[in-house]
């Protein structure tokens, strides 16, 4: 038998959303009103689909590559490179096409 978290999430469409965020608002917005009315049970079931849907983002979620430039005058910075760049400094130049004079 469904539990009464999987009953209220079949009645509101759970399985049709098509992005983890919609199902993720969801099971919050249903945890949220489980936490009003004091039905522990509910809220505890919501917690615990949270984290699958949590731990299901994450592991999608790629680490991205950070570079940090600090000092003033930087020259071709980060030319060719892929991720995250960050220039700090004065006279900024062609760090990757994003900062100008």
């Amino acid at each position: 038998m469904p539990t009464r978290l999987e009953q209220a999430l079949e009645l509101l469409g759970y399985a049709r959303a098509k992005g983890l965020h919609h199902q993720s608002n969801l099971v919050h917005a249903i945890s949220l009103f489980a936490g009003l009315s004091g039905d522990a049970d509910l809220e505890a079931e919501c917690e615990h689909e949270i984290q699958r849907i949590r731990a299901e983002v994450a592991a999608k979620q790629a680490p991205a590559a950070v570079t940090v430039n600090v000092g003033d005058n930087q020259r071709n910075a980060g030319r060719g490179q892929g991720g995250i760049q960050i220039n700090i400094g004065r006279n900024q130049r062609n760090c990757g096409g994003d900062f100008y004079e």
